[in-house]
């Protein structure tokens, strides 16, 4: 997700995720949950900002141990 390496998102790298044509309520719905998880409302979501709305600590590899929260959360902006 973070396409530049920044180590935040920003709104446009954040509509890259997004595939596909939208319509104007799908992009309503897309920048609602963007300003949603940019808490301090800088334009950018850092993993923390992330990590506020985010809990991995009931993902099984955490639980057993295998990896650590934040090594989940960063998969996680990775994969989405």
């Amino acid at each position: 997700m973070d396409l530049d390496h920044s180590g935040t998102v920003d709104f446009n790298e954040f509509l890259r995720v997004v595939v596909g044509e939208m319509s104007q309520f799908r992009q309503n719905l897309v920048e609602k949950a963007f300003k949603t998880l940019d808490y301090n409302m800088d334009g950018d979501i850092s993993i923390e900002e992330f990590h506020q709305k985010y809990n991995a600590r009931s993902h099984p590899d955490v639980k057993s141990g295998k990896r650590t929260e934040e090594e989940v959360l960063v998969e996680f902006m990775e994969t989405f």
